[in-house]
Order: C-alpha cells, then structure tokens, then sequence
C-alpha cells in the first residue's frame, strides 16, 4: 500500500478534486459517504481533507492531508479544478459556531482560487446565531451547484433566494461489502442456536442530552422486558468516542441478566460498506444514530428508530417505521409500560414492515444517484 499521506501530487497541474466533509474522525456515516463519493471519483486524482489523514488514504486508497493544516489547503486549491464540500451535515452551530466558520472558510478559499464549487448532498442546519446563517449563505452563494439531501435544507437555500436540488444522503446508494470470516462464523453460529433460531437486534447509541443517565437507565430496563428471550443484542458502535459508554451500560444490564450479545472486532470492518453487510444480516435494528437506520433500511431490515434529531424523524415517517421523539414525546419515553409496549408492537410487526420498504427504498436510491449527476456535469465527463 502506497503512502497517500506524502506530497506525491503534480505541483504544476490543476486537475485535482478536492473533498472536505467530517472525515477522519471515526464517525461511521460520514466516512460511509466518503465511501460513496471516492466510488463515484474513482477516475478522478482525489484529495481528501482529513482529521487522520493516513487512516483516511489507508482505508480509502486516495491521497489525504491534514484539515487543520490551512496554507497547505490554500496551496492545494491552486492546483484544483473542482472542491466538493460535503456531505452530511458540516453547516450548523449546534453545539458552537466552529463548524460553519470552518466549512464557510474552505468555501472562500475556493472563491478566491477560482475553483468551481459543489456542495455535496448536504443537510443545512440547525443554524441559530445570525452570523452563521450569514456565514452560511455567503458560502452556498460561493458555490456553483447545491444538492441537499432534505426538503428544510432546500427551503432554506430559496428562502435566501438560491437554487439547489434536493437529492438524497449518498449512503442510500452504498454497496454492501465482504464480511472478515470470524464475523460471518459469529453470525451464523447465533442464527442457528437456540429454540427456533435467535432474532438479531442490532442497537445503535450515542452520547445526548435527551439520553441522559436516568433516561439510558430506564431504557435498559424497557429493552430488556420488551424484547423476547431469544433476542441477541448486537451493539453497533459507529463513532467510538461517542457510542461506547451508552452501549456498554446497556451491555452490562442485559448480560447481568443472562441474555445473549454477539460480540465483534469492530476493528476488522475496515469500510463502512463492510458494516451495511454486518446489519444487512439482522433482523431489526433500534437506532439513535441517523445512519445506523439509513444502513439498515438500505439492506431491507425493518427498523425503529429513537428521534434525538429531525433527521432522524423525517427518515422514520418517509419509511412508515415506527420511532420514537426523545425530545417531543418525554411523557411516552417515560413511562416504562407504554415504551414497553411501542416496542413489543414494533417488534411483532416487523415482517409487516419489510414488506413497506421497497417503495421508498427504490426512490431514496434513485435520488441519492443523481449526486453523481452534478459531478459529472460540473467536471464535463
């Protein structure tokens, strides 16, 4: 394997595609569109702008450099002909106005370099200070084509008077990938044991404030009295820093009480397409995290769906799954017998639910390619 991470690229030749995202960071969605998007550029000379830029050219085969590093990013848009920013969602201050001030300035770096500007499936917001939606604008006013991947984001782009296409996140179009044999060992060996055969849940968590400690201690218990005894939990950790200590409390509070968990070497999924193969062999999924759903739902496994985002929400209505708002719906959440009961219902419905997907599958794959559209536009292929 070459190293990507050297500066092994033509100084003099302005042929390179330049990709900024949150990439590096060990988040399993965002690095699953990295996926999707080095596929769709794969005859292209592709720089990644990455957090752990030798992880990156590793997994991915492309060259990476540091994000942080931003002469050395000024000096790399001089020799670029397109800069694709996105996707996901890298513009909102939630939690500060570091993100947006970041994106918007790679934004105006490419403005002042000539490079043309495509902003890549993005989810826009929340945006709630005025200068980041000012930021905010200013950049997408600096691009030369927008695709959103929801209806709010393109409202708002036409609420500051720009055009943009509503697509779709590109992980709707990802391929499953080749499962490491230990795992498929794992899989089948808890598929065949026990009375009937087991049911495979898989369970997606992350650190938030509508899953606090008394919240994760009632849910504990709710999972355990609603799921039947032939479930085997199956903990899917998609970014480590945020997902480990919600999951392995509820780890601990179901193994205390004798039930099963199919334990697996996260580290031996190297590609997030690796990990739509790993869910694509449940049988339901529980899930906070955006694309622990996504992925499931793309594999055809019905789903339910824990609401801490309006992502989220809007992907559970689009796919008739039933979910749960962690932020509208406390009165519901805390009360034990009604969560209880959402989710043995859920659970007894779900071969009803496989049966629903189809449809919207086939058009959230028929959007989320026509990403690939405004590339090849843009770049003349």
């Amino acid at each position: 394997m070459p190293d990507f991470t050297h500066d092994s690229i033509d100084k003099n030749a302005k042929d390179l595609v330049l990709v900024s995202g949150y990439y590096g960071f060990g988040n399993l969605g965002d690095e699953a569109i990295l996926e999707v998007l080095c596929s769709q550029l794969k005859s292209e000379s592709i720089v990644v702008l990455s957090n752990n830029p030798r992880k990156t050219a590793s997994t991915f085969s492309v060259e990476a450099r540091s994000r942080w590093k931003l002469a050395k990013v000024f000096a790399l848009f001089q020799r670029t002909k397109l800069f694709v920013s996105g996707g996901g969602g890298l513009f909102q201050d939630t939690s500060s106005l570091r993100s947006v001030i970041y994106y918007s300035l790679l934004h105006f770096m490419a403005r002042i370099a000539g490079v043309k500007v495509l902003v890549y499936a993005q989810g826009l917001g929340p945006l709630r200070s005025p200068l980041a939606k000012y930021l905010t604008s200013l950049s997408m006013r600096f691009s030369d084509s927008i695709t959103v991947r929801d209806p709010q984001s393109l409202r708002m782009l036409r609420n500051w008077g720009l055009c943009g296409h509503l697509t779709a996140d590109p992980v709707w179009s990802l391929a499953p990938g080749n499962l490491p044999g230990e795992i498929e060992s794992e899989l089948e060996r808890f598929k065949k044991d026990g009375d009937g055969g087991n049911i495979l849940i898989g369970l997606s968590l992350r650190e938030h404030s509508s899953m606090d400690e008394n919240s994760l201690n009632r849910f504990k218990k709710i999972l355990s009295a609603a799921l039947p005894p032939n479930a085997v939990l199956v903990p899917l950790i998609l970014q480590k820093d945020q997902d480990t200590r919600p999951l392995d409390s509820v780890i601990d509070e179901w193994t205390g009480k004798g039930r099963a968990v199919l334990r697996f070497d996260a580290e031996s999924l190297e590609r997030p397409s690796q990990w739509l193969a790993l869910i694509g062999r449940l049988d339901y999924v529980v899930g906070m995290r955006l694309h622990s759903l996504i992925m499931a739902l793309g594999a055809g496994v019905p789903v339910f769906g824990l609401s801490y985002d309006p992502k989220v929400e809007k992907v559970m209505k689009e796919f008739g799954q039933p979910f749960l708002n962690l932020i509208n719906d406390r009165a519901v959440f805390e009360d034990d017998q009604a969560m209880e009961k959402l989710l043995k219902e859920a659970l007894l419905r779900r071969q009803d639910s496989i049966q629903s997907l189809k449809k919207p599958l086939d058009e959230a794959r028929r959007a989320a390619c026509m990403n690939i559209h405004f590339i090849d536009r843009i770049l003349g292929r």
